[in-house]
Formats: C-alpha cells, structure tokens, sequence
C-alpha cells in the first residue's frame, strides 16, 4: 500500500493554493491491483509447444488537470513453436474520478493487438507486428472516449489550426491528423479486390468531432501491366512544416467572417498541403476546406488519387489476429 505523509505547512500550502478540495484529496490513499500469469505447454519430447504470457500493467494520464485518468491494460500474447507470430489478446479499461479517485468506469477497448500504448496524449495504441514481410498495423482509439479513430503504417502527421473570426470574438482550435494504411499492411487494408492497383489509403482525420473529413485510395498503374509490384510508401510529411517541431507538424491560423459555425470551422482547415513520396514516385497534395484538394494536386505519372466513402469502424476485439 502506498501512503503519503504531508507536513503541517505543505497541509496549509495546499489549502491556500487549492482551497479546501485539497483537504480531501490530501487524505486519500488509491491503491489497486493486477496480476501477470505464464501458461506453457510443454511437448511431449520436451521443450516448449506454446506459451501464453498475461501481463497487466497501469498508465496514469493527465496527473496534472483536475482529471487524472487511469487506464488499466491486460495484455495477453499467445506463441506456437513453429508457427511464425503471435496471437493477440487487448483489454485497456479507463478509469476516472467519481464518488472515489478512479472508481467510474468510462470506456473499455478491446483489440487483438500484441502491444500498446498511449501517444501524442491524444490515443491509445494497439498494434500488430506484419507477419511473413508485411509491414506492422496500429489502430489508434481516442482516449476522450474509447472510440476508433483510424489506423496507419507510416507515423500519422498533425495540423493545428487556429481560427478566429473577423466579426467576433469566437475562436476555435482544430487538430486533423493524416494518415496512411500500405497495400503491403499485414491486415486492415481491405481494398485489394476493389482496386487492385491500389498502393493504400489516405484518410483526413477530425480529432475535434471524431470522424473522418476525407479518403482517399492511391492508384499505381505500372508499364509493365500484369505481374507489377505495388509502390511502397517512403515518407509522409507537410510541404511547408513548422521548422522547431519538425516536417510531421504543422500549424496555421485562419480568419472567418461571421459568428462561429460548424461550416466556417471547416473552412479553415486550409492552407497546408502533404507530400506523400513512394520511393521517387510523389503525390503532393493541398487540404481546402477540410477536404484534399484533388484538383489542385500535383501528381507523378501513373499514380492517381480516388475518393471513396469511409467504412464503419471495425468492430471490438476485430482489430489484429496475427503479427511477425
């Protein structure tokens, strides 16, 4: 059990900084456990036909806002002497502050991941190694609410807009992150039979409303007809990023007339565009209203860029089954 000890004048600093709240607070003790396993089935010449290992293990968010998050993670990892991969088994649970710190369940995600984690203190991570070549697939949940949001191969790249308008005093402040899914994905690309030329899937992501705002397929027609091998994506970044915060960031401001609308907010995303590289081959492409700008994309020959509607997110639990 882990206790703290505060002395009389910390006690007083607290309460002067922090009102009486930090009475309460102070006093408190949270304590909560969790336990790891190992299963091995051993052959029947010895050695080790296939083990199970259980881990679970806590991550405490947002210690410094008045409300801390603990996300509870039950990891299980199956392997088979033999067989190349592993078979995965997520669990992450949020917990929050209600009667009792973290006594209020907020949202559970469940994934065939075979390791996670949180990042850019916006999502959770589940991720799957490619078996046999392929190339290793994460899933990204938002951490507000457990949902999926959208899965990439390449690091997701980030725009921060920040909007204002010209008539009031309404602001606003968007984050979209782009990001790319490759044809060579050990799972979780699925347009294969649709497009058969297809080299993957670009999607524009709302963090605010948590949807989709555009998607694309990428299209490689070879000269050399039947028997080519897709294009492999080498870079994803912003033609014009932030210097200090590398070629994966960029930030813009945007003016608007009028009070603030869902429409005038979409139409300040704008004014960045993203340079997709396959190993020479580019696709320099512009966001305008919250949308890629296909018309004004500049595009190597044989690719080409085609919108197509977003599918339902897959189902819980329905993420990776196997990696390498």
């Amino acid at each position: 059990m882990t206790r703290w000890v505060i002395s009389k004048p910390a006690l007083l600093a607290l309460v002067g900084l922090f009102g009486v709240a930090a009475l309460v607070y102070a006093a408190q003790t949270f304590n909560r456990k969790a336990e790891s396993s190992i299963s091995i089935a051993m052959g029947g010449k010895g050695g080790v036909d296939q083990w199970t290992i259980m881990d679970s293990k806590f991550h405490l968010l947002n210690v410094s806002t008045e409300k801390p998050m603990l996300l509870q993670e039950r990891l299980e990892v199956t392997r088979r002497r033999g067989i190349e991969g592993e078979l995965g088994k997520l669990e992450v649970t949020a917990w929050g502050a209600g009667k009792e710190p973290f006594d209020k369940k907020l949202w559970v995600i469940q994934d065939q991941g075979v390791f996670g984690g949180t990042a850019w203190g916006t999502f959770y991570i589940s991720s799957n190694y490619g078996c046999c070549g392929a190339m290793d697939i994460h899933r990204a949940y938002d951490l507000k609410n457990g949902k999926y949001a959208f899965s990439y191969t390449e690091d997701p790249i980030r725009a921060q807009v920040y909007a204002e308008s010209l008539n009031t005093k309404d602001t606003a402040h968007l984050t979209r992150y782009i990001s790319f899914i490759s044809v060579w994905a050990g799972e979780g690309y699925d347009y294969e039979k649709e497009f058969p030329q297809g080299v993957g899937e670009l999607t524009l992501y709302d963090y605010e409303e948590g949807t989709v705002s555009d998607h694309l397929i990428v299209l490689y027609e070879s000269e050399q007809g039947t028997g080519w091998e897709p294009l492999s994506l080498s870079k994803i970044v912003f033609v014009n990023p932030n210097a200090e915060k590398g070629e994966n960031y960029v930030g813009v401001t945007c003016v608007f007339k009028g009070p603030r609308s869902k429409e005038a907010i979409k139409g300040c995303v704008k004014g960045f565009s993203v340079t997709l590289d396959f190993d020479g081959w580019k696709v320099v492409l512009p966001v305008e209203g919250d949308r890629f700008d296909l018309k004004n994309a500049s595009v190597s020959h044989g690719l080409t860029l085609k919108r197509i509607p977003v599918r339902p997110a897959p189902a819980q639990g329905a993420g990776g089954t196997r990696g390498g």
